[in-house]
């Protein structure tokens, strides 16, 4: 159970770190942040469930979905803006607490 909490854990740093990358305007992974934005919108609007989203990402597009999923409804994915990127940053910001990562 404390390795798992410790991946968990992980994959939200990392995300959260890229996503530091990329207001910072660094974009080399744009691709990779996009893609769980695109995810996240998809399960938002019913199109994709916990079945047949990314395993990898699946804890972090859940946790975006229930934290503001109006905000994922409504994202334009093939046109995402620097403010959207930042929205999500100050959401993991400030939601992510050890206790959810390590119930999921």
């Amino acid at each position: 159970m404390f390795y798992s909490h410790s991946v968990e854990a992980s994959k939200f740093d990392l995300f959260t770190s890229l996503l530091s990358t990329l207001l910072k305007g660094k974009y080399e992974y744009k691709n990779f942040v996009d893609a769980i934005f695109e995810e996240t919108h998809n399960y938002a609007n019913g199109r994709k469930n916990i079945y047949n989203i990314n395993k990898e990402n699946a804890p972090i597009v859940v946790f975006l979905n229930q934290n503001d999923s109006e905000f994922f409804k409504e994202i334009e994915v093939n046109q995402i803006k620097h403010q959207d990127y930042e929205h999500v940053y100050q959401l993991l910001n400030k939601s992510i607490s050890k206790e959810w990562i390590g119930a999921f």
